[in-house]
């Protein structure tokens, strides 16, 4: 082998490691609960999966507030009594110390979403974690998290999901509250 074509292989070799060595991709699993919605039972457990890649930029920001988005392959996907639901990308959207009746919020969703293979373009799929009046502590900046403690957040009405076909009235296909959100692969 020559020592041009060498060095090129090992060149490139390189550049992609420090390519995967930047990447701080992080996958999630959670548990929750259902509680509405005609898509499953009361009572049953909905378990599912999202990652992000933790050194993102945001794409908006503002003083306390930052918004992430993500394509493919960063999706939000569930399965609950059967059914299989899931995104075509991923959102996070993340508030620190808004002083009110929440104080720190992580919104995590996805649009555009697939249950059973049938296409809802209006469709969201998504979850909510919040903390409650004086808990400004559970986020320390507008990162995004490497871990979730679903226990810290503690805003009254806040902390759930929900899958919807559309924003309309009717569109409500699943509620449910969340038990929990731990890493699963890093």
């Amino acid at each position: 082998m020559s020592s041009k074509k060498y060095l090129s292989i090992i060149s490139t070799a390189l550049m992609l490691f420090s390519c995967a060595a930047s990447a701080d991709v992080i996958t999630f699993k959670f548990v929750g609960t259902v509680n509405g919605g005609n898509l499953a039972s009361a009572g049953s457990q909905i378990i599912g999966t999202f990652s992000y890649d933790t050194k993102s930029k945001s794409v908006n920001s503002s003083k306390g507030n930052a918004g992430y988005r993500f394509a493919d392959p960063y999706v939000m996907s569930a399965t609950v009594e059967g059914h299989t639901v899931s995104t075509t990308g991923l959102g996070v959207d993340i508030a620190d110390d808004l002083g009110g009746n929440v104080e720190d919020l992580v919104d995590i969703f996805g649009v555009s979403i697939q249950v059973d293979g049938d296409s809802y373009q209006d469709g969201y799929f998504g979850m909510r974690l919040g903390s409650g009046p004086g808990n400004t502590n559970v986020l320390k900046n507008t990162k995004l998290p490497s871990s979730y403690d679903v226990n810290e957040f503690d805003a009254v009405n806040i902390n759930a999901g929900e899958i919807r076909s559309d924003g309309g009235q009717t569109g409500l296909l699943l509620g449910f509250s969340i038990d929990s959100v731990v890493v699963i692969q890093v």
